[in-house]
């Protein structure tokens, strides 16, 4: 046997070794999933404006490939004046599962899901 086919040999052992370890991992991760009663949130926090559309474009394509359906991204907004109000919500309204937030609106929606 050359060393091109032990190669060979020692690629398809890794990729198969690989694809156990993600198929235990799958059916470790439905086992324990939660229950759909629970709703599932994230954080995320941009910096200024100009990080919210990187952001925003970031979270809808999680989302896309997400398979679980009932995680929602929670958006801490800075602090904005109007005209930046405006774009960041209309940003946000794109995609369904991201739910904008300023300091003010995470007390009462934290105080709300508890009820």
């Amino acid at each position: 046997m050359g060393v091109g086919e032990w190669i060979a040999w020692f690629a398809v052992l890794a990729l198969s070794l690989y694809g156990c370890a993600h198929l235990i991992r799958k059916i470790c991760l439905l086992m324990t999933r939660c229950d759909r009663s629970v709703c599932l949130y994230r954080l995320a926090i941009p910096d200024s404006l100009e990080a919210l559309d990187p952001l925003m474009r970031c979270l809808q394509t999680q989302h896309a490939w997400r398979e679980d359906p009932c995680r929602c991204t929670l958006v801490l907004l800075p602090a904005l004046d109007d005209e930046e109000s405006k774009i960041a919500e209309r940003l946000l309204q794109e995609d369904a599962t991201v739910i904008p937030l300023t300091r003010e609106d995470m007390i009462m929606f934290l105080k709300d899901s508890k009820e």
